[in-house]
This record gives C-alpha cells, structure tokens and sequence, in this order.
C-alpha cells in the first residue's frame, strides 16, 4: 500500500509573487508548464517558495525562471523528481 501524502494535480501558472505561489501549495503534478518569474528581492523569497512548492514532483512540461536574479538554486522544490519535457517553452 502507498504512503505519504495524496497526490494532487494542479494547472500551470505564471508565478510572478510569493502571493502567486499560494495557488500551488499541496500539489505534486504541474499538468503543464511552471513559470517562474519573480522581479525584486525579498528577504524570504526562497522560503515562501519552499513552502508553497515544495510538494512539487512532477512537470508536465518545462520549467521555465526567468528575470529572477535572487533565485540562485533550485533547492526550494526539493520534492521534484521528473520534468517530463511533453512540450517544451518554444513548442507550437
């Protein structure tokens, strides 16, 4: 029998603040592309991530970070395990 927690699909979003991430909390699987793109500097930005996406596993897609020159590691989704590349940021 499997343990840990459920797992819960959620749609793909633009993640563009910490307040944004909010939407993703819980999920395991990204039925699509994770965008993240997050101007400024917070002083808990990589924390509120952490427990916003840190239940993250699974991509559908791509994981695309642009324009978010504090984020230097990807270590606040220590959950993820695949990102299956189905269709790619410059797939049409």
């Amino acid at each position: 029998m499997p343990t840990g927690p459920c797992k819960k699909e959620c749609q793909s979003v633009l993640i563009d603040s910490v307040a944004a991430s909010v939407a993703l909390k819980g999920c395991t699987r990204i039925t699509g592309p994770l965008k993240i793109q997050i101007r400024g500097y917070s002083a808990n930005l990589v924390k509120e991530l952490e427990n916003n996406l840190d239940m993250i596993e699974e991509i559908d897609d791509s994981l695309v970070i642009a324009n978010s020159h504090s984020l230097v590691s990807l270590n606040f989704l220590k959950s993820l395990k695949v990102i299956h590349g189905k269709k790619l940021e410059d797939d049409t």
